[in-house]
């Protein structure tokens, strides 16, 4: 999902991405934002899927330099919107939604095999995928959470009613089941 976005978006579109991948090589440790090549991709020297990143980025000026930066790739609405943009240096928020079901499934399979990742836990090695929906691993109404940056805790209506007016207002929706033509929105 969000890997097929990436590679499209750096790769085939040669455009100049802000996420975790600008740090690789050491350059998390630059002194100064600037576009670096990875991969033979462009991308600034910032990783804006964690908050340290973000808070990182705003300190060495990400808002001076926002008009070398294409897309902004980040699980962290609230922190990146606050930190990365202004009045006057805008974004436009946009998303690819999968079905829940297919998304919580295709996560699972993930999760079993990526040791890299930071949620990664041997538990789900040898899980089947009925333990893993009845056990405390799986996600509860990520998209809601995700939208209105309440990580735990109970979900209400109001927080679903936010959630869905963020989308219908403030956000571009394509789907992954269809993403050639998302893409071309």
């Amino acid at each position: 999902g969000g890997t097929t976005l990436h590679d499209f978006l750096s790769l085939c579109l040669n455009l100049t991405v802000a996420a975790e991948v600008g740090i690789k090589e050491g350059h998390d440790q630059d002194q100064e934002l600037t576009q670096v090549i990875i991969d033979e991709r462009k991308y600034i020297n910032v990783d804006t899927t964690t908050e340290e990143g973000i808070e990182r980025a705003a300190r060495l000026g990400f808002l001076d330099i926002h008009e070398n930066v294409d897309i902004v790739i980040s699980p962290l609405i609230i922190p990146a919107a606050t930190n990365l943009f202004s009045d006057t240096k805008k974004g436009v928020m946009f998303s690819l939604l999968r079905h829940p079901v297919e998304r919580a499934i295709s996560l699972f399979y993930y999760l079993q095999r990526a040791t890299w990742e930071p949620t990664y836990t041997e538990q789900l090695v040898n899980m089947t995928l009925m333990e893993y929906i009845q056990s405390d691993f799986m996600e509860s109404n990520w998209m809601v959470r995700f939208l209105v940056g309440k990580p735990e805790g109970f979900i209400d209506e109001h927080e679903l009613e936010a959630a869905k007016q963020i989308l219908r207002e403030k956000c571009w929706i394509g789907l992954q089941s269809n993403l050639a033509d998302s893409i071309g929105r």
